[in-house]
């Protein structure tokens, strides 16, 4: 018969319960078929069927064999059976059946080729290992540097020089230990910055912080996070590191300015040395919700400062809407001194405007008597000077003229003066621009109520509350062309309430606005029994 294209082996998981194992190949006789389960030859305990069958048969056990790698090998041996006699009978059947022997051990090697380390075919140099049994000893198969076979050495290491070093990594108990040793944070410290945040001490602004493990000496790029302890002091806030020496604290604003840093209590903050400052790389946003303003008298002078703070000045061409961001790093002041009187009255409150004006590269400080009625809503440009003193319109500055200026109202000051322009006593009201401070608070009709008041002919009255009031006034006309009229700031008096008694006495009535911080009086002609209510 022909012998087919085989692979006279298979393999088989035994698991203690099958008990067939198939073949697929030709066996000439029981005899060449090699059972093994885990590399142990079983000559017992199975039958072999389908011997002589081109597409074989079955290995059936007795009892299943226990769990493990069965494998069914065709193992012939590597002899010559039959021998042909001379001048004697040669029969197909005795010559088929040498030569389909011969192709089944040569399939037999092929398996075994199949399954051996060869080299590719362009391989031409003789692989050959040429190291007798005691010199290939204890040696391991490898290849030389030209890619040839050969014997190598197996690594002592005995024989390897280890520093102290590695001896102290090599030791460690587990893996937190040997991080100790290389100085490595573990996930969980990188999660929980357990290695770089720390809290501040010491006594504010001047903050210090102790880090575990300490940093290394003071380098520029070393950052930590950094939980502030206490409210430092914008423009003197320093940091400490380990006792390398205080810094200031600083951090950019939206100019990209690096200035004063704002700390808080309880902020968390990132902080990194860049050389000369500590600089808070997540900080506060300086653009004050409120402005931070102080007013002091002193020796008949009164000062008002602006706080560090940061703001931003329209431009000052009136068809451009870029703006300008400044930053105010320490206490900027203007001071009002004795005799300069705003046009301020004796005994009567006053309100003076805080006005930041920007003056194409320095900032500085104005004040203007809300009474003056100028126009302060920000959209245009304001001239200061240090030369107009007495009027409730002057723009004054203590430092010179600056015209066509782009302004900030950035607060307000309440204050009465026995005598106007001796600034002797402490303002009754400071109070920061922002929010709704010197906005909507300061328009007619919010918070006011209307109240009946005493308003005698040619009597100066005062509104002194800081905002607009309805000011309605009613009277008996007891001749024809009655009327009244009212002078606000000194001005011209104006009719506002006009009428005659023709066919007997007439009710007539009018309402105006008086400005904050103005002065008014009421004049009449052939009038009587006037009733004013204000809106107040």
């Amino acid at each position: 018969m022909s012998v087919p294209v085989q692979t006279p082996v298979a393999s088989f998981a035994a698991n203690g319960i099958t008990t067939v194992f198939p073949y697929a190949y030709l066996l000439l006789s029981s005899g060449d078929l090699q059972v093994t389960l885990d590399g142990v030859v079983l000559t017992s305990g199975f039958t072999i069927s389908g011997v002589g069958s081109v597409t074989g048969g079955n290995v059936t056990f007795a009892v299943a064999p226990a769990s493990g790698t069965l494998i069914l090998r065709r193992k012939m041996s590597l002899s010559r059976l039959v021998d042909y006699v001379e001048a004697g009978d040669l029969l197909a059947s005795t010559l088929n059946l040498d030569l389909d022997r011969i192709w089944m051990v040569m399939q037999g090697l092929q398996s075994d080729a199949t399954r051996s380390i060869k080299l590719p075919e362009e391989t031409l140099t003789d692989q050959t290992i040429t190291d007798d049994a005691a010199t290939r000893a204890s040696k391991l198969l490898g290849f030389d540097v030209l890619g040839n076979v050969t014997t190598l050495d197996v690594f002592d290491p005995t024989a390897l020089i280890v520093t102290t070093y590695i001896e102290t990594l090599l030791a460690a108990a587990d893996a937190a230990a040997a991080r100790t040793v290389l100085s490595v944070a573990s996930i969980s410290d990188m999660q929980t910055q357990s290695k770089t945040a720390f809290t501040t001490s010491g006594t504010a602004p001047n903050f210090t912080v102790t880090t575990s493990p300490t940093y290394p000496a003071l380098l520029a790029g070393q950052r930590m996070r950094v939980s502030f302890h206490a409210t430092g002091t914008s423009g003197s806030s320093t940091l400490n590191r380990d006792g390398t020496g205080a810094k200031n604290l600083k951090q950019y604003d939206r100019s990209g300015t690096k200035v004063s840093a704002l700390a808080f209590s309880g902020q968390l903050a990132d902080v990194e040395y860049d050389g000369t400052d500590y600089v808070i790389l997540n900080p506060v946003d300086h653009m004050n919700q409120v402005f931070p303003v102080s007013a002091t008298v002193n020796a008949n002078a009164l000062t008002i400062s602006l706080l560090p703070c940061t703001l931003q000045f329209r431009s000052t061409s009136l068809t451009s809407g870029v703006v300008t961001t400044v930053t105010n790093q320490s206490n900027l002041s203007v001071v009002i001194g004795n005799g300069v009187t705003l046009g301020t009255i004796n005994g009567q409150s006053a309100r003076l405007v805080v006005i930041a004006f920007w003056n194409g590269g320095t900032l500085r400080l104005g004040v203007t008597n809300l009474a003056g009625g100028i126009n302060l809503d920000e959209t245009g440009l304001l001239t200061f000077s240090e030369a107009v003193t007495s009027t409730a319109t002057a723009l004054y500055s203590d430092s010179g003229t600056y015209s066509s200026v782009a302004y900030r109202v950035v607060g307000f000051v309440d204050i009465t003066e026995a005598t106007a322009g001796v600034w002797a006593t402490d303002p009754t009201l400071v109070q920061g621009a922002g929010g709704n401070a010197v906005t909507a608070m300061s328009s007619l009709g919010y918070g006011q109520t209307l109240q009946a008041v005493t308003r005698a002919i040619g009597t100066t009255y005062y509104n002194t509350t800081g905002r607009p009031i309805a000011l309605s006034i009613t009277a008996t006309a007891t001749a024809a062309s009655g009327s009244v009229s009212v002078a606000i700031n000194g001005g011209g008096a104006k009719p506002f309430a006009a009428g005659n008694n023709t066919g007997g006495l007439a009710t007539i009535s009018g309402n105006t606005v008086i400005p904050p911080g103005a002065s008014y009086v009421l004049s009449a002609s052939n009038v009587t029994t006037i009733t004013a209510y204000e809106m107040r």
